[in-house]
């Protein structure tokens, strides 16, 4: 994984598989947070209510990931473990994989989940376009009129995007930036200002 760039999905990826009459679904999907994580999941309990298991496993952040993984009612170990080291083994971080296993009749052993809950994963993981996203930061920042549009410009040319805007008795703006162009976009704004605004950093987003 590069300093400044992490892989990801860059959109779900659905895999299905069979064995010996058990159905595996496996979705890799982008999770930037708990709360996305979720989401995840509860969607694809809906779309599989009657499913016997939805097992999964997630990473979270940069750059030590938090990992976590369910078995779902599963032998301890047999699902969610195999899903994490398939997302671990990617390099993949901000990311979650849901796999949902209807029983076919037949017990198929930890050895077995084990290797069947890590190819659907696998698969799915094909199949979710994965790409390389910058790590950014976000930032707040209150402008007078005179330069706003300076800043924007010079914020649009590395890289960086405005998340929000208020325009009152000056400009404030919360903005996105990779982080490896920080430091070009400070000397920029030190210059157009004349040293006399900085922005605030609010947080480390990846």
């Amino acid at each position: 994984m590069e300093d400044d760039f992490y892989k990801t999905a860059a959109k779900s990826g659905v895999a299905e598989l069979t064995d010996r009459k058990s159905r595996f679904i496996a979705a890799v999907g982008f999770a930037a947070s708990r709360p996305d994580f979720t989401a995840l999941l509860e969607r694809e309990k809906k779309k599989y209510p009657d499913a016997t298991h939805h097992c999964w496993a997630f990473r979270i952040g940069f750059p030590q990931p938090e990992e976590l993984s369910g078995d779902d009612g599963e032998p301890s170990g047999s699902a969610g473990l195999p899903i994490l080291r398939v997302l671990t083994g990617a390099d993949l971080t901000n990311v979650a994989c849901i796999v949902t296993r209807y029983f076919g009749g037949t017990k198929l052993g930890v050895g077995g989940l084990m290797r069947a809950y890590s190819q659907a994963a696998s698969a799915a993981v094909q199949n979710a376009a994965i790409i390389e996203r910058p790590i950014t930061e976000r930032f707040r920042i209150a402008l007078p009129y005179d330069i706003h549009s300076d800043f924007e410009r010079a914020l649009k040319k590395n890289g960086g995007k405005i998340l929000e805007a208020e325009y009152e008795s000056e400009v404030r703006i919360i903005y996105e930036l990779p982080t490896r162009e920080i430091e070009s976009l400070e000397e920029t704004l030190a210059n157009i200002s004349k040293g006399k605004v900085k922005a605030k950093r609010i947080k480390k987003n990846i």
